[in-house]
Protein backbone atom coordinates (compact mmCIF):
# COMPACT_ATOMS: atom_id res chain seq x y z
CA UNK A 1 0.00 0.00 0.00
CA UNK A 2 1.67 3.15 -1.44
CA UNK A 3 2.23 6.23 1.07
CA UNK A 4 2.48 8.78 -1.45
CA UNK A 5 2.37 12.06 1.43
CA UNK A 6 4.53 10.12 3.94
CA UNK A 7 4.71 11.78 7.25
CA UNK A 8 8.54 12.42 6.16
CA UNK A 9 10.48 15.60 7.66
CA UNK A 10 14.19 16.35 6.54
CA UNK A 11 16.66 18.82 9.18
CA UNK A 12 17.93 21.82 6.72
CA UNK A 13 21.41 21.91 8.60
CA UNK A 14 21.47 18.33 9.81
CA UNK A 15 21.81 15.05 7.74
CA UNK A 16 19.23 13.53 9.99
CA UNK A 17 15.36 12.58 9.23
CA UNK A 18 12.20 11.64 10.78
CA UNK A 19 9.83 9.81 10.25
CA UNK A 20 6.21 8.83 11.48
CA UNK A 21 5.23 5.14 11.58
CA UNK A 22 2.75 2.85 11.87
CA UNK A 23 3.17 -0.22 14.43
CA UNK A 24 0.81 -2.68 12.20
CA UNK A 25 0.74 -2.93 8.53
CA UNK A 26 -1.75 -4.15 5.62
CA UNK A 27 -1.24 -7.35 3.87
CA UNK A 28 1.58 -6.57 1.73
CA UNK A 29 2.97 -3.99 3.94
CA UNK A 30 3.24 -0.01 3.23
CA UNK A 31 5.40 1.66 0.41
CA UNK A 32 7.58 4.35 0.08
CA UNK A 33 7.97 6.45 -2.96
CA UNK A 34 11.81 6.02 -4.43
CA UNK A 35 12.69 9.57 -3.08
CA UNK A 36 11.21 9.10 0.25
CA UNK A 37 13.25 5.30 0.71
CA UNK A 38 16.04 7.13 -0.49
CA UNK A 39 16.14 9.79 2.12
CA UNK A 40 15.23 6.50 4.07
CA UNK A 41 18.38 4.52 2.81
CA UNK A 42 20.87 7.54 3.12
CA UNK A 43 20.25 7.27 7.20
CA UNK A 44 23.72 5.68 8.60
CA UNK A 45 21.92 4.18 11.36
CA UNK A 46 18.74 4.13 12.45
CA UNK A 47 16.88 5.32 16.11
CA UNK A 48 13.20 3.14 16.37
CA UNK A 49 10.94 3.55 19.54
CA UNK A 50 11.68 0.18 20.99
CA UNK A 51 13.24 -3.16 19.34
CA UNK A 52 9.66 -4.40 17.39
CA UNK A 53 11.08 -8.11 17.67
CA UNK A 54 11.46 -7.77 21.43
CA UNK A 55 9.98 -10.23 23.91
CA UNK A 56 8.09 -8.43 26.70
CA UNK A 57 9.47 -8.37 29.97
CA UNK A 58 6.11 -9.16 31.77
CA UNK A 59 2.63 -9.71 30.92
CA UNK A 60 0.65 -6.21 30.71
CA UNK A 61 -2.67 -8.49 29.32
CA UNK A 62 -3.40 -10.89 32.03
CA UNK A 63 -4.25 -9.84 35.87
CA UNK A 64 -2.31 -11.95 38.69
CA UNK A 65 -5.68 -11.35 41.00
CA UNK A 66 -9.20 -10.65 40.58
CA UNK A 67 -11.27 -10.53 37.77
CA UNK A 68 -11.98 -7.92 35.31
CA UNK A 69 -15.68 -8.13 36.23
CA UNK A 70 -14.39 -6.91 39.56
CA UNK A 71 -12.73 -4.02 38.19
CA UNK A 72 -15.36 -3.19 35.88
CA UNK A 73 -18.99 -4.41 36.90
CA UNK A 74 -21.19 -7.32 35.51
CA UNK A 75 -22.75 -5.14 33.29
CA UNK A 76 -20.27 -3.66 31.68
CA UNK A 77 -18.43 -7.51 31.30
CA UNK A 78 -21.64 -9.28 30.14
CA UNK A 79 -21.59 -6.40 27.60
CA UNK A 80 -18.24 -6.56 26.63
CA UNK A 81 -19.02 -10.92 26.39
CA UNK A 82 -21.19 -10.09 23.82
CA UNK A 83 -18.76 -8.11 21.68
CA UNK A 84 -16.11 -10.35 22.13
CA UNK A 85 -17.15 -14.00 22.13
CA UNK A 86 -14.33 -15.58 21.12
CA UNK A 87 -12.27 -14.33 23.80
CA UNK A 88 -12.36 -17.11 26.54
CA UNK A 89 -9.64 -15.43 28.87
CA UNK A 90 -11.47 -12.34 29.58
CA UNK A 91 -11.99 -12.50 32.90
CA UNK A 92 -8.36 -12.81 33.44
CA UNK A 93 -8.21 -9.71 31.29
CA UNK A 94 -6.20 -6.72 32.82
CA UNK A 95 -7.85 -2.87 32.49
CA UNK A 96 -4.18 -2.66 30.22
CA UNK A 97 -5.37 -5.53 28.20
CA UNK A 98 -8.83 -5.40 27.59
CA UNK A 99 -7.58 -1.94 25.97
CA UNK A 100 -4.97 -3.63 23.81
CA UNK A 101 -7.34 -6.36 22.98
CA UNK A 102 -10.40 -3.80 21.64
CA UNK A 103 -7.75 -1.83 19.81
CA UNK A 104 -5.82 -5.13 18.12
CA UNK A 105 -9.34 -6.18 17.39
CA UNK A 106 -10.11 -3.41 15.55
CA UNK A 107 -7.40 -3.33 13.68
CA UNK A 108 -7.60 -6.47 12.37
CA UNK A 109 -10.79 -5.96 11.26
CA UNK A 110 -9.13 -4.22 8.74
CA UNK A 111 -6.73 -6.68 8.12
CA UNK A 112 -3.87 -4.94 9.86
CA UNK A 113 -1.22 -7.27 11.58
CA UNK A 114 2.17 -6.16 13.91
CA UNK A 115 4.22 -7.97 11.21
CA UNK A 116 3.18 -6.00 8.45
CA UNK A 117 4.16 -2.49 10.36
CA UNK A 118 6.81 0.22 9.37
CA UNK A 119 8.73 -0.56 12.44
CA UNK A 120 9.54 -4.06 11.27
CA UNK A 121 10.37 -3.46 8.05
CA UNK A 122 12.81 -0.47 9.02
CA UNK A 123 13.97 -2.60 11.25
CA UNK A 124 14.79 -5.54 7.96
CA UNK A 125 16.16 -3.03 5.79
CA UNK A 126 18.49 -1.22 8.15
CA UNK A 127 19.31 -4.87 9.19
CA UNK A 128 19.92 -6.17 5.62
CA UNK A 129 21.92 -3.08 4.69
CA UNK A 130 24.13 -3.42 7.72
CA UNK A 131 23.06 0.56 9.24
CA UNK A 132 23.05 0.38 12.88
CA UNK A 133 20.20 0.00 14.89
CA UNK A 134 19.15 1.86 18.28
CA UNK A 135 16.23 2.48 20.28
CA UNK A 136 15.03 5.57 22.23
CA UNK A 137 13.35 3.18 25.45
CA UNK A 138 13.28 -0.27 26.57
CA UNK A 139 10.44 -2.69 26.33
CA UNK A 140 9.99 -2.48 29.90
CA UNK A 141 9.20 1.68 29.67
CA UNK A 142 6.86 1.51 27.10
CA UNK A 143 5.45 -1.80 29.17
CA UNK A 144 5.14 1.05 31.99
CA UNK A 145 3.29 3.66 30.04
CA UNK A 146 0.62 0.73 28.40
CA UNK A 147 -0.08 -0.03 32.32
CA UNK A 148 -0.23 3.64 33.36
CA UNK A 149 -4.01 5.27 33.33
CA UNK A 150 -6.59 6.44 35.70
CA UNK A 151 -8.92 3.85 36.17
CA UNK A 152 -12.26 5.98 36.64
CA UNK A 153 -10.68 7.24 32.83
CA UNK A 154 -10.73 3.75 31.35
CA UNK A 155 -13.98 3.06 32.83
CA UNK A 156 -15.71 6.24 31.06
CA UNK A 157 -14.03 5.64 27.60
CA UNK A 158 -15.15 1.92 28.02
CA UNK A 159 -18.99 2.67 28.99
CA UNK A 160 -18.67 5.21 25.38
CA UNK A 161 -17.55 2.65 23.82
CA UNK A 162 -20.18 0.22 24.84
CA UNK A 163 -22.79 3.30 23.91
CA UNK A 164 -21.73 3.21 20.75
CA UNK A 165 -19.72 0.10 19.73
CA UNK A 166 -18.53 1.22 16.60
CA UNK A 167 -16.92 4.26 18.35
CA UNK A 168 -13.90 2.31 18.55
CA UNK A 169 -13.72 1.13 14.96
CA UNK A 170 -14.43 4.49 13.62
CA UNK A 171 -11.52 6.07 15.51
CA UNK A 172 -8.75 3.68 14.40
CA UNK A 173 -10.07 3.85 11.11
CA UNK A 174 -9.38 8.03 10.94
CA UNK A 175 -6.26 6.93 12.15
CA UNK A 176 -5.92 4.80 9.28
CA UNK A 177 -7.04 7.35 6.67
CA UNK A 178 -4.82 9.98 8.16
CA UNK A 179 -1.48 8.30 8.17
CA UNK A 180 -2.47 7.12 4.64
CA UNK A 181 -3.14 10.54 3.40
CA UNK A 182 -0.37 11.92 5.28
CA UNK A 183 -2.75 14.27 7.14
CA UNK A 184 -1.53 15.80 10.20
CA UNK A 185 -4.12 17.98 10.96
CA UNK A 186 -6.14 14.63 11.75
CA UNK A 187 -3.42 13.13 13.56
CA UNK A 188 -3.68 16.20 15.61
CA UNK A 189 -7.13 16.12 16.12
CA UNK A 190 -6.78 12.54 16.96
CA UNK A 191 -4.23 13.58 19.53
CA UNK A 192 -6.25 16.11 20.78
CA UNK A 193 -9.12 13.55 21.22
CA UNK A 194 -7.10 10.99 23.68
CA UNK A 195 -5.98 14.12 25.79
CA UNK A 196 -9.76 14.77 26.40
CA UNK A 197 -10.79 11.00 27.06
CA UNK A 198 -8.04 9.40 28.51
CA UNK A 199 -5.78 12.69 29.66
CA UNK A 200 -3.23 10.42 32.52
CA UNK A 201 -3.13 7.77 29.52
CA UNK A 202 -2.43 10.28 27.19
CA UNK A 203 0.53 11.72 29.51
CA UNK A 204 1.81 8.39 29.78
CA UNK A 205 1.49 6.92 26.43
CA UNK A 206 2.94 10.42 24.77
CA UNK A 207 3.87 13.34 26.61
CA UNK A 208 6.11 11.66 29.24
CA UNK A 209 8.05 9.17 26.66
CA UNK A 210 8.20 12.29 24.51
CA UNK A 211 9.72 14.65 27.03
CA UNK A 212 12.55 12.33 27.68
CA UNK A 213 13.02 11.48 24.23
CA UNK A 214 14.07 15.10 23.50
CA UNK A 215 17.37 15.07 24.83
CA UNK A 216 18.41 11.59 22.98
CA UNK A 217 17.70 12.98 20.06
CA UNK A 218 18.92 16.68 20.45
CA UNK A 219 22.25 14.30 20.57
CA UNK A 220 21.76 12.41 17.97
CA UNK A 221 21.11 15.03 15.79
CA UNK A 222 23.84 17.31 16.78
CA UNK A 223 26.50 14.28 16.22
CA UNK A 224 26.06 15.11 12.47
CA UNK A 225 25.58 11.15 11.78
CA UNK A 226 23.12 10.61 8.87
CA UNK A 227 20.30 8.93 11.19
CA UNK A 228 16.94 8.27 10.65
CA UNK A 229 14.46 8.44 13.71
CA UNK A 230 11.53 6.67 13.21
CA UNK A 231 8.42 6.61 15.95
CA UNK A 232 4.67 6.01 16.00
CA UNK A 233 3.19 9.12 13.73
CA UNK A 234 1.03 10.30 16.90
CA UNK A 235 4.28 11.10 18.25
CA UNK A 236 4.53 13.83 15.84
CA UNK A 237 1.14 15.11 16.38
CA UNK A 238 0.55 18.96 17.36
CA UNK A 239 -0.22 20.91 20.15
CA UNK A 240 2.63 18.95 22.13
CA UNK A 241 3.87 16.16 20.34
CA UNK A 242 7.86 16.33 19.32
CA UNK A 243 7.31 18.63 16.53
CA UNK A 244 6.35 21.21 18.51
CA UNK A 245 9.93 20.33 20.48
CA UNK A 246 12.19 20.14 17.73
CA UNK A 247 11.21 22.47 15.30
CA UNK A 248 12.22 25.59 16.99
CA UNK A 249 15.52 24.31 17.29
CA UNK A 250 16.18 22.68 14.57
CA UNK A 251 14.48 24.05 11.35
CA UNK A 252 13.01 21.51 9.02
CA UNK A 253 10.71 20.58 6.15
CA UNK A 254 8.22 18.29 5.43
CA UNK A 255 8.87 15.68 2.66
CA UNK A 256 6.76 16.37 -0.30
CA UNK A 257 6.89 13.68 -3.30
CA UNK A 258 5.91 16.05 -5.94
CA UNK A 259 8.55 18.54 -4.77
CA UNK A 260 11.29 15.64 -4.28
Amino acid sequence: MLLTRPLLWRLRDHPVHFLGTFHLGPPGGFAFPPRALELIDSAAAVYLEVDPFGQPTRDIVHRSEGTLEDDIGSSRFRRLQELMPRDNDLAQLAPAGIELRLGIQAYRARGLEFDLGIDRMLYRRADGLEKSIHFLETMSDQEQALLAGDKSEMIAGLDLMLANPGVLQQLVDNLIWAYLQGDDRVLSEIRNLMATLRPSKARALLQNREERWVPLIRGIVESRRPTLIAVGAIHFAEPDGLLSHLAPIFPMQRFEAEAA
